[in-house]
């Protein structure tokens, strides 16, 4: 075939226009300066290695499972946490009162139970101690927290002493260790006069011990202030939108916010869960456990006896639960139970 000089140049022509053109193509599909990809590559990079360093610190951690709890007489595998100095924070019981209003007298209003409250928790809602309920509404070891009943709540933190034969405003000041001008200002007396009857309001008073186990009975309190969320059960995380199931309530306050023991027991395990974060297993009789997670530093040690109302530890973030709150779980004979129906 006899190509002639026309044709060639004609094609020449056309071979430089295609390269011209597929040259052109192929600088707009790569537009993306090439200069990133080694950031990139290097930010992947970094990234890596920081998740390693994560995985050896948490390794430096004692690690729990809250599927597997230590009940009273078996061995635990898991170390003692390297925990911190007891905090000089002060000691707390329920039953300590607060800070006296300086108003002569006290005021009481009445609430209306509503679904989810328990005792406890009006009573730290409202800033006054647990006894404080106990003694004005006369709550006994029958009463029960229910949805519609009226209750009523002093200003201040105290106990109510009914005036007997042989009192006098005197010997009533001596009992609670109070000065007389306290006495009669916390009730508007104008005169020492008592009447057999008549029932007093003791600033800050406290039951006695024996009493108020004997009402509380084997129910749990409270374990720290704050607004109650009862998301026990299977929930959407608000932050990863994914399903999990939360083994009690949870209880929102600063971190820091002292936790307190709900029941008398004894420290099974002080650890580390990547997910609950910093976590205490209390035992308690009858096969029952208490579980504190998400904390900020833990202040007890496994093997510890505490008193309902002890410090445990404070309030945090750990762990992989958003924002400073207070898990705090039930179980019974290893088995999570709804949290607030075991709640005084």
């Amino acid at each position: 075939m006899v190509v002639s000089a026309e044709s060639q140049k004609i094609n020449r022509k056309n071979s430089k226009g295609q390269v011209r053109y597929f040259s052109s193509f192929s600088v707009r599909k790569t537009s993306v300066p090439l200069y990133i990809i080694p950031f990139i590559s290097a930010l992947l990079f970094f990234s890596v290695i920081l998740n390693f360093i994560e995985v050896l610190w948490q390794r430096n951690e004692p690690h729990y499972n809250i599927e597997h709890l230590i009940l009273p007489g078996e061995k635990s595998g898991i170390p003692e946490e390297n925990r911190l100095m007891k905090a000089a924070a002060p000691f707390y019981k329920p039953s300590d009162g607060y800070l006296m209003e300086k108003n002569d007298g006290i005021q009481v209003s009445e609430y209306t139970l509503r679904e989810g409250d328990r005792f406890s928790i009006i009573a730290g809602k409202y800033n006054v101690s647990l006894d404080t309920l106990i003694s004005i509404n006369n709550l006994s070891e029958n009463s029960i927290a229910e949805e519609g009943l009226v209750i009523r709540i002093p200003d201040k933190s105290g106990i109510f002493h009914k005036v007997v034969k042989n009192d006098t405003l005197i010997s009533i000041a001596e009992k609670y260790n109070l000065d007389i001008m306290t006495l009669q200002d916390a009730n508007n007396l104008i005169s020492t006069v008592i009447r057999i009857g008549q029932n007093l309001f003791i600033p800050d008073g406290t039951l006695p011990d024996d009493t108020k186990e004997k009402i509380i009975g084997s129910r749990f309190i409270i374990p720290a202030e704050g607004a109650v969320k009862n998301n026990y059960g299977a929930y959407l995380d608000p932050v990863t939108g994914l399903k999990y199931y939360n083994y009690g309530i949870d209880i929102v306050n600063k971190k820091g916010t002292p936790v307190y023991a709900a029941k008398s027991g004894i420290i099974g395990n002080t650890s580390y869960n990547a997910y609950y974060g910093r976590v205490i297993q209390l035992n308690h009789s009858d096969s029952m456990q208490t579980i504190f997670s998400c904390l900020d530093s833990i202040v007890v040690k496994p093997g510890d006896k505490v008193e309902r109302g002890d410090l445990l530890g404070y309030m945090g973030n750990s762990g992989f639960r958003a924002g400073e709150h207070l898990q705090f779980s039930i179980f019974k004979n290893k088995e999570d139970v709804d949290t607030l129906e075991f709640i005084f």
